[in-house]
């Protein structure tokens, strides 16, 4: 079976789905499996530029342990079929139940999902200069939970178009990661004492 991992204390990381291929999901034990290459190639990259910032102003985050993360990390759904008709009740139950502070949505879907259980409104197929724009009018205008969209497989796929999801001068960052982990780090400085996490570098 599948579960959820990370600290309910920290932040929410909302995935699309489970994978589609079953030879893939048998040999995955929890949602953004450490294992999987999803996992290492679009959520590592934000954490090492995360950290990067957050020491270039005195602190860090923690070593990760086997199971222990400062993400806690769910799906939108479990099977990627239902998406045109999806039950967000699963979804809304763990949004509710955790009030997170900050929810970052991988992708367009998962960050309609989200929005719709907040009740918010916006559209579902946003592009990905759209989702940068909100991104970054988020960090400005603070509304809790903070949610933010980031981008979900194009950021490797197509990472040429990753730029497009930078709303600031994009001469500042080395790339679309770069760009979300400074900007992630900025605002955990910003509510550090509201996350126990982040600690001070020695």
């Amino acid at each position: 079976m599948i579960h959820t991992r990370g600290s309910k204390r920290g932040i929410l990381i909302v995935g699309d789905s489970l994978p589609s291929n079953q030879i893939t999901l048998s040999k995955l034990d929890s949602v953004l499996d450490p294992k999987h290459t999803v996992y290492n190639s679009l959520i590592i990259p934000i954490k090492y530029y995360l950290n990067n910032y957050l020491n270039s102003q005195g602190y860090k985050l923690p070593l990760e342990k086997s199971n222990e993360d400062f993400f806690y990390y769910i799906n939108t759904i479990e099977d990627p079929k239902t998406k045109s008709n999806p039950d967000l009740s699963k979804l809304k139950s763990e949004v509710e139940s955790h009030e997170h502070k900050i929810i970052l949505s991988m992708g367009n879907f998962a960050f309609w999902a989200v929005e719709k259980v907040l009740g918010r409104d916006i559209e579902q197929n946003s592009k990905i200069k759209e989702l940068g724009s909100v991104f970054d009018s988020r960090l400005e205008d603070v509304e809790y939970p903070i949610h933010l969209p980031i981008l979900h497989n194009i950021a490797n796929l197509k990472f040429e178009r990753a730029k497009d999801f930078i709303a600031n001068d994009e001469s500042n960052y080395i790339s679309y990661f770069h760009y979300v982990g400074v900007r992630l780090g900025e605002l955990l400085l910003k509510m550090k004492d509201e996350f126990e996490f982040i600690e001070t570098l020695k």
